[in-house]
């Protein structure tokens, strides 16, 4: 099939296909079907007219038709008409909406099966003769356990068996808390042999709520935990069923049980509570202020060291005086050092911890830090003293494993780490690390279980936090370590934006990057590096914006789910949505001068990302502050998004539930989570496709690897999800009369009036919670208060800073136009360091940085283009503040002019006169052309020149010149003392 169209045309294979006419035009049979069916439902877009509009009816009428194919060859079709439309909108003015983005997810398998009818029916009975059971008191410790156990398994949806022991042992050591009507108990599963302790909450529905006040108020005296199964079996016994009604094990129990849940809960709630999906809950400081709004002060605790692990670190040395290069060559040596001799026989253990041991003391302050620890690791390994986090498969592993292993991470470990530390690295800056790393090595999963295991080592031996390792690779999370689990609650986020400067007329560039750094982040689960990375093409839409993350030359996705898109209209608010798009003008206008196609880029960066630290750390430390919570990260913000996102779609009514002040805001509104989920799934109240929906705006390719490391509140979910009508079940007023010492017409009323709210024993509830509220307060809540108040702290300077520069650059005189304009990167860079380095200073400083830059610009000289100082004092005043401002001394070089005439060994002995006065090391003074003023003194004259960093690299025997970013900065700065007159 031949197609002939306009080479104006906005399909981009189609226009680069039809303007190469030494070829035949061709095209993939789903292209020729996309074609086609353009050309009969939507011709004008075969065109290339601009300002073209269609609204979002029209594109999918047009997408049903395309999709009528195998799902094989979905993909191509959509994606193909996706990069037309996007063309299309980009360059042509047109406002149309993309066709969707697809991708295949494994299906959960059907839960109902026939056997579970069956084993309802047993449940149901059981259920019975426990409730006509309750009236009466258990006789001993063990039966009030078992009746509590019985009750957390039948009602409140305990139905994973690794829990059943931790809850009893809790129940044992009266770990029970309770704040507002919610309460709870602290549970810990025990370590396994390849795997640390478990942290677990389970909150309490409200029938096991009563039992749990009845059980405090026993005085049964001293509790001993029990087996589970011994527990409930020994109540089960005292209820009247016969033989074949009863359980014959925990199993068959928790089996009966789940019947009762299949056809009533939500299938996330579900998995949640049988353990086949993940849900880590939120530590107990974060966990209070979610349910009450107050700041619980949390310090950030290093891991707990094994006991049975030898935890003797050599300290990190700073290297002298070396290179990444050599630091390759280096660990090529090491690695020599591990292989097999000519005779091939392998190298012992021992013997290879020796020669380690001996090349890292011979080598160590020619190091990098990287180097050094994995040189570390090396020796640990090889050693038969093993922790848990380093997950080996041995004692001590052979010196051919551990050389595989470097053969695997190692020179990618010491290439990406440079000459930087990763035990100095903030968390979310080394996670970042380890993902570059990993998709340089093809996020193969045996090379993500080598950077885990050394790891591990820097978590034993140097008190690293433990890594996300979901994020570093979606297909190890299973494996890997836990998870950091936060919550920002839109009150914390509200305040943080105020800290930033929301609402300020004019916010800085820093303020506004941040601003939406945050924004992102929050509204719509944005990772940091693909806030970074992210492109003023990837913001799309006309009178509708979408996000699209996809790869670039900055940043590639993990793996091909995390190309998505986001709807921005439809996440943000009104003012958020605003906001954002003033920027985007604004950027439009700066795009060619500095920081490339990038979004967020602030004038200071002439190319490339803004750094995690940049954009990120204001915004770390400033949540610290506002919640006293100095674990808290800025990749919290994309906790928050999926988990709110998963809780306004559970929360059902129109009302939140009571005594949880994360829930008392607009943002939960129901008319506005009604708005969301209409527009992102056309049938929102089926519960199996919101998890799936989660998952692909997180960019993960099953909602079992959004609930690994994202959905935080799934305990709560699962006991509100028990406070629904579905649950209320049918109790004799008498029973309820004997378990809350109540009057029989008391609960009779009560009961009238939980019929109305849904749930019969919600009222019942809400009457016997606070006499148990400050008896169950947990001790954190003694030291709670109210969220801090941060505001912005903006240095105030009289000089504009650099981005204020650059923004007004029109305003600038023609020739610092053109010489701003025409600076490279490195240049760029400099002028921007030496510009704010000047500004920062106190104001007597300010003064004297203005006489020196006034003296460094009136004594340049025409002919050597560069500054000359005669006088030891001008040329020390000069390299002071160069110092101050942040530049390195082996970026300045002198050149030295001595007087004609004058004898070599003098002019020898006066340079090494002014490399001495300065500061300077001998090879940092270079002979010049001799001075030809009149009244050069004996001592000469010298001129000095800043380099970049590039120019330091090079190995160029040449002179080299003087940064034109130097001489720019000092122009401006001269420019800006003159127009604010200081």
């Amino acid at each position: 099939m031949i197609i002939r169209m306009n080479v104006a045309s906005p399909w981009p294979e189609v226009a680069q296909k039809l303007a190469r006419s030494d070829v035949p035009v061709a095209f993939t049979p789903e292209q020729e079907d996309c074609l086609k069916l353009l050309g009969e439902l939507l011709p004008t877009l075969l065109s290339g007219r601009t300002g073209l509009r269609l609204d979002e009816e029209a594109i999918k009428q047009f997408c049903l038709r395309l999709a009528k194919c195998p799902a094989s060859r979905k993909k191509e079709r959509f994606n193909f008409i996706a990069r037309g439309i996007e063309w299309g909108n980009r360059h042509l003015d047109w406002d149309i909406p993309l066709s969707p983005f697809f991708f295949s997810v494994n299906r959960d398998r059907n839960v109902l099966q026939p056997e579970v009818y069956q084993n309802r029916y047993r449940a149901e009975r059981l259920t019975a003769a426990y409730i006509a059971h309750l009236e009466q008191r258990p006789d001993s410790s063990d039966e009030w356990l078992g009746q509590i156990l019985l009750s957390a398994i039948l009602f409140g949806g305990l139905l994973n068996l690794r829990w059943q022991a931790p809850l009893i042992q809790s129940l044992a050591k009266a770990e029970i808390y309770q704040e507002g009507s919610w309460l709870w108990l602290e549970m810990v599963r025990p370590a396994g042999k390849r795997s640390p302790p478990r942290h677990g909450r389970w909150v309490a529905d409200p029938l096991t709520q009563l039992l749990i006040y009845r059980f405090l108020e026993s005085g049964s005296g001293e509790i001993r935990a029990g087996a589970p199964w011994r527990l409930a079996k020994a109540f089960i016994e005292r209820l009247p069923l016969r033989g074949d009604e009863r359980p014959k094990s925990l199993s068959e129990l928790l089996r009966w049980a789940l019947s009762m849940e299949i056809l009533r809960s939500g299938s996330g709630l579900l998995g949640y509570a049988r353990g086949n999906l993940d849900g880590p809950p939120l530590p107990i400081g974060p966990w209070l202020r979610f349910l009450t709004g107050k700041s619980i002060p949390v310090e950030k605790q290093p891991p707990q060291r094994e006991a049975s692990t030898a935890v003797h670190a050599e300290p990190i040395l700073p290297p002298e005086r070396t290179s990444i290069a050599r630091q390759i060559a280096l660990f090529k040596q090491a690695y020599a050092l591990l292989t097999p001799g000519e005779d091939g026989k392998e190298i012992s253990i021992g013997n290879g911890q020796n020669r380690l041991k001996m090349f890292f003391a011979e080598h160590r302050r020619e190091m990098g830090p990287a180097l050094q620890l994995l040189i570390q690791w090396g020796q640990q390994m090889l050693s038969s003293r093993a922790s848990v986090k380093e997950r080996r498969t041995a004692p001590a592993i052979k010196t051919s494993s551990l050389a595989r292993y470097w053969t695997e991470i190692g020179g990618t470990l010491v290439r990406s780490c440079g000459l930087e530390s990763p035990l100095l690295m903030d968390p979310q800056d080394l996670e970042d690390l380890y993902e570059t790393i990993a998709m340089k090595l093809g996020n193969e999963p045996y090379a993500i279980h080598r950077l885990a295991q050394f790891h591990g080592f820097l978590e034993t031996f140097y008190k690293m936090p433990a890594m996300e390792w979901t994020e570093v690779v979606d297909e190890f999370g299973k494996v890997c370590s836990a998870v950091d689990a936060n919550l920002i609650s839109p009150a914390i986020y509200e305040a943080l934006l105020a800290s930033l400067g929301w609402g300020e007329a004019e916010p800085t560039r820093r303020q506004t990057l941040h601003l939406l750094a945050t924004i992102l982040s929050y509204r719509c689960g944005l990772r940091p590096v693909e806030i970074r990375a992210l492109r003023m093409m990837d913001i799309q839409g006309v009178t509708k914006y979408e996000v699209l993350i996809r790869n670039n030359r900055f940043k590639t996705t993990k793996t091909s789910s995390g190309v998505r898109r986001l709807p921005l209209s439809l996440l943000l608010t009104e003012h958020e949505m605003a906001f954002l798009m003033g920027y985007r003008e604004q950027r439009k206008g700066e795009a060619g001068l500095f920081g490339e196609e990038l979004f967020l880029a602030h004038p200071t960066k002439k190319a490339g990302m803004l750094g995690d630290g940049e954009l990120f750390g204001p915004i770390r430390e400033n949540l610290r502050a506002i919640t006293r919570d100095d674990s808290l990260r800025s990749y919290h913000l994309r906790h928050s998004f999926l988990t709110w996102g998963y809780v306004s779609f559970f929360l059902g009514g129109e009302h939140s539930p009571e005594d949880v002040a994360a829930l008392d805001h607009p943002q939960f509104e129901h008319t506005k989570r009604q708005v969301i989920l209409e527009n992102l799934l056309q049938q929102p109240s089926t519960g199996r496709s919101y998890p799936f929906l989660l998952a692909m705006l997180a960019g993960h390719s099953s909602p079992r690897t959004t609930h690994h490391s994202y959905i935080h509140l799934m305990d709560w979910l699962c006991a509100c999800e028990r406070r629904q009508p579905d649950y209320s079940r049918s109790i004799p007023a008498k029973t309820l009369a004997a378990l809350t010492h109540l009057s029989t017409p008391r609960v009779y009323a009560l009961l009238q009036e939980g019929k109305k709210t849904g749930h019969v024993l919600l009222p019942i509830l809400m009457t016997q919670a606070p006499r148990y509220a400050q008896r169950l307060r947990h001790p954190l809540m003694e030291k709670a208060c109210a969220p801090r108040k941060v505001t912005w702290k903006e240095d105030s300077h009289t000089l504009p800073d650099w981005g204020e520069v650059v923004a007004g650059l029109r305003a600038l005189p023609e020739d610092l136009q053109t010489a701003m304009e025409a600076l490279t990167r490195p240049d760029w860079d400099l002028a921007a360091q030496l510009y704010d380095g000047v500004r920062r200073l106190d104001g007597r400083r300010l003064k004297s940085a203005r006489k020196i830059i006034e003296t460094a610009l009136t004594n340049r000289s025409p002919r050597w283009k560069d500054s000359v100082y005669t006088t030891f004092s001008s040329a020390k005043e000069i390299v002071g503040m160069l110092l101050e401002c942040g530049l390195s001394k082996s970026q300045l070089l002198v050149v030295h002019h001595p007087r004609r005439g004058q004898p070599e060994n003098e002019q020898q002995e006066f340079a090494y006169r002014w490399a001495a006065a300065l500061g300077l090391s001998e090879n940092q003074i270079q002979n010049g052309e001799d001075a030809n003023f009149k009244k050069t003194p004996q001592r000469g004259c010298i001129t000095l020149k800043i380099l970049t960093e590039p120019q330091l690299r090079s190995s160029r025997q040449r002179m080299p010149k003087g940064s034109p970013g130097y001489l720019l900065a000092l122009r401006l700065l001269h420019h800006q003392f003159s127009s604010h007159l200081l």
